[in-house]
């Protein structure tokens, strides 16, 4: 397993937040607007029941821990738009 030292904080909440699901039921990403994104995902018809999001210090950040995951097995992708600080999942 790969160590990120930054977001630490970050995963370890992402962590107890879904361990009682599967890497592959979830989906993560960034984004500079949570709230917009949110909507978006509720317009696609997404589930948001489990929806949780967490701003990050920086953008490398909130990269770092968005890598973790994907890494690890969660749907989602590159992107994020432009200054992306905001962590989520569902």
């Amino acid at each position: 397993m790969k160590f990120y030292p930054i977001g630490e904080t970050v995963i370890v909440e992402i962590e107890e937040h879904r361990k009682k699901y599967k890497y592959t039921s979830w989906t993560i990403g960034i984004t500079n607007d949570n709230k917009r994104r949110k909507e978006e995902h509720k317009n696609d018809g997404k589930s948001l029941g489990f929806w949780k999001d967490w701003k990050a210090n920086s953008e490398q950040i909130a990269r770092n821990v968005e890598k973790y995951f994907l890494e690890k097995g969660m749907k989602g992708g590159g992107g994020g738009g432009d200054n992306p600080t905001f962590v989520y999942v569902f």
